[in-house]
């Protein structure tokens, strides 16, 4: 990465406006291209600061999150109504006259602030309960940047037709299990689905069950009528129902 020589020789160094722009340039992309992961994502990441304490009311501190692609400043709030969303404030431009005497804006900052209601459209937000929300998506920062490990559990038999529930250990620390994932077999073994629930957006026909994941166990359940418990094609008990696939942290 470019930087400039300090101290600088004597003489009279020649500084153009371009090599500040370019320098400037240079420094954005390292810090903004790490954090690109996110700009896909519906909500954006707290990259310091922005603890939230309180239950229906909140206070947040003041830090650092990454939005529309912009790595931008939050100030931080007094009190404000739970939940309370971080989102891109008004870009505030300053503006100054040149040598010819026409004026333009020469400096452009991008802030972030703080608001309650419902989550906003047509931009990535943050949303806060509680700072263990905000530690939520610092976790997942951190699961981005760091490569993650997978591990494979059977489930082993387990019969789910009409509606039943199984509970398989993990055996990882909570705090490092990054997401999981249950595949369904059938007693054929002819078909794998996931195993997916109403807790993940989806109603009607589509949900066919759900699974929970708490400090020990991995406890999944099968709906009565779902494409799973409304069949006879997942009640063998003697076969392996599928398979749960863990990604965490080293």
């Amino acid at each position: 990465m470019k930087k400039l020589i300090s101290p600088e020789s004597n003489g009279g160094v020649p500084i153009y406006m371009s090599d500040i722009i370019n320098l400037q340039d240079e420094a954005w992309k390292g810090i903004l291209g790490p954090l690109s992961i996110f700009d896909s994502d519906v909500q954006g990441v707290a990259v310091s600061g922005c603890v939230a304490t309180g239950s229906s009311t909140l206070v947040i501190t003041a830090g650092h999150v990454y939005l529309n692609g912009e790595l931008m400043y939050f100030p931080g709030t007094g009190s404000i109504a739970a939940p309370a969303f971080i989102v891109p404030d008004t870009v505030a431009n300053q503006a100054r006259v040149f040598n010819d005497g026409t004026t333009h804006n020469v400096t452009v900052t991008k802030n972030a602030k703080a608001m309650s209601g419902s989550a906003p459209g047509g931009t990535q937000y943050i949303k806060i309960d509680t700072d263990a929300i905000v530690n939520t998506y610092l976790r997942a920062f951190t699961a981005k940047i760091t490569p993650t490990l997978k591990k494979v559990i059977n489930i082993g038999a387990w019969n789910m037709q009409g509606g039943s529930s199984k509970t398989v250990a993990h055996g990882l620390a909570f705090a490092k299990i990054v997401q999981v994932g249950v595949y369904i077999i059938n007693d054929a073994a002819t078909t794998k689905l996931p195993l997916i629930g109403n807790d993940q957006g989806l109603s009607g026909s589509d949900v066919n069950g759900t699974h929970e994941t708490d400090a020990t166990n991995i406890t999944m359940w099968s709906t009565s009528t779902g494409s799973f418990g409304g069949t006879s094609l997942y009640s063998s008990t003697g076969a392996s129902r599928g398979f749960i696939i863990i990604d965490y942290l080293p």
